[in-house]
């Protein structure tokens, strides 16, 4: 899913019924999976560290373990053309095309991709919309979690540090 989505986040916008391609970074392919997991979540934006995503995916060994993980997908969707994979060279090529935004919009959760009529492709922004509609409540049901478990002081002091961290106020 995860994947999908960042494939089609990236997706050059298709003009007419032709295809276009768009060739990025593996590191920034793997970068935009890892903001997946954040999107929606409101403490990114207030008390993280800024540079979170970007450490993820820094090193060379993550680039590597992130290929590791999705070398199935990528391989599934280069053999049905989505995507043209060039590991040695840190590649990849999207493919857009109306038959490719579909084909990997059909891999997302029903829940994203109920936001169009069936058959229709997802454009960024839908996918963008319904990750964070996925996140949110999770990401805020863990917030109150963390709170019920730590207290109210200890969350205090938590929540300062990462303020800090973040480097929103408090210095």
């Amino acid at each position: 899913m995860a994947l999908a989505a960042a494939v089609l986040l990236r997706m050059p916008a298709a003009r007419g019924t032709g295809a276009s391609c768009e060739t990025l970074r593996l590191r920034d392919l793997f970068r935009i999976v890892a903001s997946i997991s954040y999107s929606g979540d409101f403490r990114m934006g207030v008390a993280e560290d800024p540079q979170k995503l970007d450490k993820l995916v820094a090193a060379d060994s993550q680039v590597e373990r992130f290929a590791a993980l999705y070398k199935p997908s990528l391989s599934e969707f280069s053999s049905a053309g989505l995507v043209n994979v060039e590991l040695q060279q840190g590649s990849v090529e999207v493919t857009s095309s109306p038959a490719a935004r579909r084909q990997l919009s059909q891999m997302l959760p029903r829940r994203i991709r109920c936001v169009v009529p069936d058959g229709t492709p997802l454009s960024a922004a839908d996918v963008r919309r319904g990750v964070a509609d996925i996140v949110r409540p999770a990401a805020l049901s863990q917030a109150v979690k963390g709170l019920w478990t730590a207290g109210v002081a200890r969350s205090f002091v938590y929540a300062v540090r990462k303020l800090r961290k973040g480097k929103v106020f408090l210095r």
